[in-house]
């Protein structure tokens, strides 16, 4: 077991300090592989994984003030939209169990009742060990229980030849309720025509009610056989609105 590694972040770690020593700013890597560890039997299992890394600054970013550090809703961003096109929706829990994690801002992810991986920031003794940036995301994914969790139909379309259409929603809901949450219900209720779901900003300042959070995300609509107007794309936003509201009590901020 001393060479067969148990976790893909360490070497995406070891990877992230020998970039920022060549001067780069900003680093954004992932990693697909294998990892091992021990079963509660004590038997030796093999996993396949997909872990991702983000730090550093924004350079050049339509969404983020030019040297705004990444953080952890971006990752989080990510995560919602590869769930949301793979139909999965991914909730959250503390996580209690990964000492290199930031507590309140780390959090086990799950596929149904299967915990699929984890989420968040490196804590700050990881952070001050490797001399990283402040602010260090990172998530892990078992790719075999993602696998497992796959709506069972698939269905396969052709490469679209109509231009996309896009629309911004920003919301006001309890923080108890997990972006991957809402990123699903936007999801099966705007088919088929939303192609695509991505949050990209997250606040819960002192501007926000005591027990909210505001998330944006912006929706990218599409056809395979059209180009599509407006008459049809709004009413598919209002009835996302409604089901936000209707379902997890959110409020359109304007």
């Amino acid at each position: 077991m001393g060479t067969m590694r148990p976790s893909l972040v360490p070497g995406l770690i070891q990877s992230v300090v020998r970039n920022l020593g060549k001067g780069q700013k900003q680093v954004k890597i992932f990693e697909f592989g294998t990892v091992f560890m021990r079963s509660k039997q004590g038997e030796r299992e093999e996993k396949t994984v997909l872990a991702a890394l983000a730090t550093g600054t924004y350079e050049n970013s339509v969404w983020k003030q030019t040297g705004k550090s990444y953080d952890y809703f971006d990752l989080r961003g990510v995560l919602d939209s590869v769930a949301g096109q793979m139909k999965l929706g991914l909730m959250e829990r503390p996580v209690s169990s990964k000492p290199y994690m930031l507590l309140g801002k780390s959090v086990e992810l799950l596929a149904g009742d299967q915990v699929c991986g984890y989420f968040g920031e490196l804590s700050p003794g990881v952070v001050r060990q490797y001399e990283l940036p402040k602010h260090c995301v990172v998530f892990e994914l078992d790719f075999d229980k993602l696998v497992d969790a796959l709506p069972k139909t698939v269905r396969f379309v052709p490469l679209p030849k109509f231009p996309e259409t896009y629309r911004d929603i920003s919301i006001l809901i309890d923080k108890k309720v997990a972006s991957g949450e809402v990123s699903a219900r936007i999801c099966q209720t705007g088919e088929p025509l939303l192609r695509k779901v991505e949050l990209y900003d997250h606040f819960d300042g002192k501007k926000i009610q005591e027990g909210k959070k505001s998330l944006t995300y912006a929706l990218t609509f599409q056809s395979a056989d059209r180009t599509l107007t407006d008459d049809e794309v709004n009413p598919v936003f209002a009835k996302i609105v409604e089901t936000l509201s209707r379902q997890l009590g959110a409020t359109l901020r304007e």
